[in-house]
């Protein structure tokens, strides 16, 4: 935070020392200014695409065969998955948990979903779609009602309700959001990576957009998610990210089980150096269902 405001300061410096041509439209100084930052921009562009190009079409590759050498070692290995949904339409929801529970009996791992839902609507729906798939043994339900108080809450119910069931060491969490379509063989694909990086707490997803309505909309989206992929790609060459994606990461039970990290999502805040500390506060109402089947 220091170097920022120190650099923001800098900033303002130079900039009320610029002599009145550097802010008159009509003179050659006024277009120096606005290409120089034209050039610093895109130049981070291009390096953006050039190191997403290498972690594409060179690390990646070989990050994936490596891990999927380690598939038959994941095939026992304790997964979670944490889908949060709250007033998402009917049709969308069914066809969000159908595709996770046929992804979560065709893995063949054990694997139980957590729903943290709000709507008694959700519920039934839920049920219903576990139920006529007729599931393995191997793959359970744990339904979560709490009070419509937010996404931080329900993550922070999700996660305690997993922590109850105290995960075996080496089980990996799948955190999705109720709008999130799994694709399958997501969950065989994901795991193995926490074999062959060990010291790697969580990791996101590539993701494509389905958007009903106008074209320009879903024209729109699809460059959004282009842009987003090439600076995961980017950042993921340094095999860091700066942020996980709430549609679809994976963690270590040890993360999301830790009451550390459970009480920062539910009570998240931002100190500001002049306005002070914004709290994102969740709800007063801290009371929570559990069903599980």
């Amino acid at each position: 935070m220091n170097g920022l405001v120190m650099y923001g300061a800098v900033l303002a410096l130079l900039l009320a020392a610029a002599p009145d041509d550097f802010w008159d439209p009509t003179t050659a100084q006024y277009f120096l200014a606005i290409g120089l930052i034209g050039t610093w921009r895109y130049s981070w562009a291009a390096v953006h695409w050039v190191r997403a190009m290498i972690y594409q079409h060179i690390v990646f590759p070989r990050w994936r065969a490596a891990a999927d050498k380690l598939i038959p070692e994941i095939a026992d290995e304790q997964v979670y998955m944490l889908v949060t949904s709250f007033r998402i339409d009917t049709e969308t929801t069914r066809r969000v948990y159908q595709a996770a529970f046929e992804e979560a009996i065709a893995c063949g791992s054990p694997v139980t979903l957590v729903a943290s839902i709000v709507e008694m609507g959700d519920q039934r729906l839920i049920k219903r779609l576990f139920e006529a798939l007729n599931p393995p043994h191997h793959v359970r339900l744990v339904l979560v009602r709490i009070m419509g108080s937010g996404k931080r809450d329900a993550l922070a119910c999700g996660f305690r309700a997993i922590s109850i069931d105290r995960p075996p060491p080496g089980s990996v969490v799948l955190v999705i959001d109720g709008d999130s379509l799994l694709e399958p063989g997501t969950i065989k694909k994901t795991l193995p990576f926490f074999k062959l990086f060990p010291n790697a707490s969580a990791l996101t997803t590539d993701e494509f957009c389905e958007v009903v309505g106008r074209r320009i909309f879903r024209e729109w989206y699809n460059l959004r998610f282009a842009q987003r992929h090439v600076l995961m790609s980017s950042v993921g060459l340094s095999r860091h990210v700066l942020t996980l994606t709430g549609r679809m990461s994976a963690f270590r039970s040890e993360v999301v089980t830790d009451p550390e990290f459970i009480a920062r999502v539910e009570m998240d805040y931002i100190d500001h150096p002049r306005l002070g500390r914004f709290k994102f506060l969740t709800g007063d109402d801290k009371s929570s269902w559990y069903e599980i089947l």
